[in-house]
């Protein structure tokens, strides 16, 4: 499958700095979105550090998601399942 993919960011009418963060990394098949804490301090960075967290924790995953696309099994969606919340939980807590 071919996936297109764009994407856009606004500042809206109340920020005069974008602190939100995509991450495309087709290498992967990964995308994260991450909301920068707009009125907080040094929300662009943490957006970006989640983001490059989530993908470095997610580096090895390419065997389990080679398995499942060939085999479609449950058992491996659940160990990307788990995989991408282990992923985004050592984000948080770096970032904390």
């Amino acid at each position: 499958m071919q996936l297109t993919v764009a994407s856009r960011s606004d500042l809206g009418r109340v920020r005069t700095n974008n602190e939100d963060f995509l991450l495309i990394d087709r290498d992967l098949d990964l995308f994260v979105l991450a909301d920068g804490m707009g009125g907080h301090n040094s929300g662009e960075i943490a957006s970006r550090m989640a983001c490059e967290i989530i993908q470095r924790e997610l580096l090895d995953t390419r065997e389990l998601r080679k398995k499942f696309e060939s085999t479609g099994r449950g058992s491996d969606i659940k160990a990307l399942r788990r995989a991408v919340d282990h992923a985004v939980a050592t984000a948080c807590r770096e970032i904390h």
